[in-house]
């Protein structure tokens, strides 16, 4: 498993493959960095930041913040255990915020211990994204 990970790394730097990412997710993402006035990586914007071997979904870096979504799958038990490894080695490699975004009941979650509290504004913002949608 990880040689197929650094290899699909290699394959995408090359630019021999690209990463699977949810057009949603991004669309949210973009509305985040216009409404925070953030300049967040992800999938549509430059690339994801690789952490490791684990692609984040969404990094900003000038606060150090980072994004999860969660789309269905990440429900079923046979994810729980990847998605926490993967948040652990971002969270103790960048010491930065973790959230995560579950995107079937469009809430965010605080992940990390750090004093930084910036699930209200997310929260807010996200909920803006959608009722612009409607």
């Amino acid at each position: 498993k990880e040689k197929h990970r650094q290899k699909m790394i290699r394959m995408i730097r090359e630019g021999k493959s690209k990463v699977a990412f949810n057009p949603r997710a991004c669309d949210v993402f973009d509305f985040l960095n216009n409404q925070l006035h953030w300049n967040g990586q992800h999938a549509q914007v430059g690339k994801e930041k690789v952490v490791n071997v684990f692609f984040l979904d969404y990094y900003e870096p000038s606060i150090n913040v980072a994004i999860e979504w969660d789309e269905k799958h990440h429900r079923k038990p046979s994810r729980y255990k990847g998605d926490w490894i993967k948040q652990k080695v971002v969270m103790d490699t960048l010491g930065c915020e973790f959230y995560r975004v579950d995107e079937m009941s469009q809430q965010i979650r605080k992940i990390d211990k750090f004093p930084n509290d910036r699930t209200q504004q997310l929260q807010d913002t996200i909920n803006k994204y959608y009722e612009r949608k409607m």
